[in-house]
């Protein structure tokens, strides 16, 4: 970076510091979370557990959590319940593979949607064309597992989504995409609870879907997306299969293999967040253990034991450069979370020559 110096505002991050960890950087058995994993356990409900957020994240970082399973609608609506009761803040976690966990432990109970919310439903309606299905796919479900089933039963449409990690849901949430497709254009309907109001289905026409967002007002977590329904067309299994892996190879070539949360930053429109990196000469820039892939810029890669203060101090810098050189401000495509689980972005910066 030469003779630059960088000046970045509210550089410090609260997520390197918190309350809610004691002496020996453990969770704090007086903490609502704790409580509300001693209240679960003897009602025998969500099947609750500490886990580390690192182990269940795709870039392998993430501080520790009490997690919860919901495999139905009820037990969804049980257990936030008990969070609310508790006075603890309740979260969806999915693949961990599109959101940057804190470093410190979570303040918020984790809730994972396994067993009904995890299911497929094939159905044929009337209406629909001789080649075609609907298929019901609960949120928690895998979206590989998702495309090895489609792939079994000869269905296409999702081919371009191959080798794209995470849930169904987090999938639909930021209607991910890759080869010019996008998961929003097979989608006929999506399934949503919110507490208190039950479970409700909405159509094509009142979701408007853009880049990486469905559109929709999930009010801060509050309302969660239970499942999906796409409606695929009928092929040769080994047709699909053949899509899939070349779209897989193809995802080889160009992007890193080493712990990764994917494309890191929205393409501004019509341009690459990748190249603008690039252009800028930063593949291989680190910030500490965090460090641009030399493969794709627009990947930022955990090169062991990164934290998520590394991350975001990595790509505030790539921020400022971006900047700097052509006066275009990159918004990050992954969620950061603060203790509580809230998408809190990054920071604002700013540049001094």
């Amino acid at each position: 970076m030469g003779s630059e110096r960088l000046n970045l505002i509210n550089i410090e991050n609260n997520m390197q510091s918190s309350s809610y960890l004691n002496n020996e950087g453990l969770m704090d058995n007086s903490s609502a979370a704790v409580k509300l994993y001693g209240y679960l356990l003897a009602k025998g409900l969500g099947n609750p557990r500490k886990v580390v957020l690192s182990k269940l994240s795709t870039i392998r970082i993430g501080g520790e959590a009490i997690l919860a399973q919901a495999g139905s609608i009820k037990e969804l609506e049980k257990i936030i319940q008990a969070a609310q009761s508790h006075a603890c803040r309740a979260v969806i976690v999915g693949g961990g593979s599109n959101t940057l966990y804190p470093d410190t432990c979570l303040k918020a109970l984790a809730i994972s949607l396994t067993g009904e919310l995890a299911q497929i439903e094939i159905k044929t309606e009337a209406g629909l064309d001789e080649n075609q299905v609907l298929v019901k796919v609960g949120a928690g479900l895998g979206l590989g597992r998702l495309l090895q089933e489609a792939a079994n039963e000869g269905l296409s449409g999702l081919e371009f989504l191959a080798g794209i990690p995470g849930t169904v849901g987090g999938a639909v949430c930021g209607n991910a995409g890759a080869a010019g497709g996008s998961i929003s254009d097979k989608i006929e309907s999506i399934f949503l609870h919110e507490y208190c109001e039950g479970e409700k289905e909405i159509f094509k026409g009142d979701f408007q879907p853009g880049y990486r967002t469905m559109g929709l007002d999930l009010k801060d977590g509050e309302i969660v997306i239970t499942a999906v329904t796409f409606k695929l067309e009928k092929k040769d299994p080994q047709a699909v299969r053949s899509a899939m892996a070349e779209r897989i190879r193809e995802r080889s070539l160009c992007q890193p293999k080493e712990p990764s949360l994917g494309c890191f930053f929205l393409n501004p429109k019509g341009i690459s967040a990748g190249m603008l990196i690039d252009q800028c000469h930063l593949k291989d820039l680190a910030y500490e253990r965090a460090l641009i892939s030399n493969l794709h810029a627009n990947f930022i890669i955990n090169n062991s034991n990164a934290k998520a203060f590394d991350v975001c101090e990595l790509a505030n810098i790539v921020r400022s450069l971006v900047y700097k050189h052509h006066k275009i401000i990159l918004e990050p495509e992954v969620k950061i979370w603060d203790d509580y689980g809230r998408d809190i972005g990054l920071k604002t910066f700013q540049i001094v020559t």
